[in-house]
């Protein structure tokens, strides 16, 4: 069983566009996981083109 911790970011959308402060909530998460070592962030997207979310990466 993997040890790794993780941290969720569910992303929130209107017309298919991503809601500005789900970057801040992305850095946010990104900038905790660091000072966790070893923790990983996922970003949850629903009903969004992968092109548009692959700025979260």
């Amino acid at each position: 069983m993997s040890k790794t911790k993780k941290i969720l970011v569910i992303v929130e959308s209107a017309k298919n566009n991503i809601k500005p402060f789900a970057f801040e909530c992305v850095h946010a998460a990104r900038s905790l996981a660091d000072s966790l070592e070893g923790t990983l962030v996922d970003a949850l997207c629903f009903d969004i083109d992968q092109s548009i979310t692959d700025c979260l990466v």
